[in-house]
């Protein structure tokens, strides 16, 4: 990925997600009958993979919750893990 504010990562349909009291969120690929609990931080990402919400926007929201200012890498880095996966694509 080279220029994040051209990348608008967006949900696979068939993705479940639920929302756990604690902030994590559990993902479910009816595909391929599988699950992965995300962390809040990662939760929060995944709530933004909306197709309209670019990479480097997303960046910026994790950087002002966590006050980090690594966030975008650390975004990068689970965009792509969750793109490797098959849950999201780029618009």
């Amino acid at each position: 990925m080279d220029d994040s504010s051209k990348i608008y990562p967006r949900r696979m349909e068939g993705i479940q997600s639920t929302l756990l009291p604690d902030g994590h969120v559990v993902l479910f690929d009816s595909r391929s009958d599988w699950a992965e609990t995300l962390n809040p931080a990662a939760a929060i990402i995944w709530e933004y993979c909306d197709g309209q919400t670019s990479l480097a926007e997303m960046g910026s929201i994790i950087a002002e919750i966590s006050k980090r200012p690594n966030s975008l890498d650390e975004t990068k880095a689970l965009i792509d893990e969750l793109h490797n996966q098959g849950l999201i694509a780029f618009r």
